[in-house]
């Protein structure tokens, strides 16, 4: 009970640290990589047309 459901799936791993804000959200995949850096700016906009 105390892995599965608190500590590593509910709220350190899952919920809050990795996938909800610090990795998916706000600094990988939103801002960071997809919507600046790779797929708007450098890759689509300017180098392929």
């Amino acid at each position: 009970m105390v892995f599965s459901n608190t500590g590593f799936s509910g709220t350190s791993f899952s919920g809050t640290s990795f996938s909800d804000t610090g990795f998916s959200d706000t600094g990988f995949s939103d801002t960071s990589f997809s919507a600046t850096s790779f797929s708007d700016t450098s890759f689509s906009g300017i180098k392929r047309l």
